[in-house]
């Protein structure tokens, strides 16, 4: 699994998203590097518990962390022998800034800097084929009530795609049916990249038809290429008989 992807799955439980250093000291390096001084990755102060044993008994949440003969040891108070040895990286974790993270997604992708409209969900703009584009990071978000109601108010005009985490097959059906293509954003990653960018043709369904004119009666507008014109009640009359 790419850095790339590792975030986007680790942000995926919602807010706090953490990385920890055993997760990610086989993607550290540069890139690595280069995400903590953006902001996207903070790094934590170092753990001082662990967690039990698995076939625990013993009622405790964690185990203390000490330094025996100069190393790591998660001490199991109870049973010595279930005592584990960590090394300095499984110490360190790492907070993933979720709105710094959905800002690389959206200019290495050659988006402008998103915005939120909701607490955890961005509108990024529009795509190439002129789809109105949002993002979720969090599951918990993508499924609130109303969501597919908000985001149909931002854009009431232009299709949708909406770059998410990945969610059950009933969940995915709800977007298919209010007509938004909704597309796990793991899988909208450039192929063969370890950055943040993304497969701009993933967010147009295979075989999409894409308007160049919407006529909204609710607003008497029309909306051309992407760009929405307000008429005059007569020529927008003129215009919908016509149509």
């Amino acid at each position: 699994m790419t850095l790339a992807a590792l975030l986007l799955r680790q942000s995926e439980g919602g807010e706090p998203a953490i990385l920890w250093g055993r997760q990610a000291k086989p993607h550290f390096g540069r890139e690595f590097e280069r995400l903590l001084n953006h902001g996207i990755l903070i790094e934590q102060a170092p753990a001082t518990d662990w967690d039990v044993c698995a076939d625990c008994e013993c009622g405790m949440t964690d185990r203390p962390i000490r330094r025996v003969n100069g190393l790591l040891v998660a001490a199991c108070p109870f049973d010595h022998k279930q005592d584990e040895t960590l090394e300095p990286e499984d110490i360190r974790s790492f907070a993933i800034n979720t709105a710094a993270l959905v800002h690389e997604i959206a200019t290495k992708s050659g988006f402008e800097a998103p915005s939120e409209f909701l607490p955890g969900a961005w509108h990024v703009g529009l795509t190439p084929t002129k789809r109105a584009l949002f993002v979720v990071v969090s599951r918990a978000v993508l499924l609130l009530p109303g969501f597919i109601a908000a985001i149909r108010l931002e854009h009431p005009s232009a299709p949708i795609s909406v770059l998410g985490p990945t969610v059950e097959a009933a969940d995915r059906l709800l977007f298919a049916e209010a007509g938004i293509h909704l597309v796990p954003i793991v899988d909208a990653l450039a192929k063969g990249s370890s950055s943040l960018a993304l497969d701009l043709a993933c967010l147009t369904p295979p075989n999409a038809v894409t308007a160049r004119l919407v006529i909204d009666a609710a607003r008497a507008a029309v909306v051309l290429d992407g760009k929405t014109i307000v008429l005059a009640p007569q020529p927008f009359e003129l215009l919908k008989l016509l149509a």
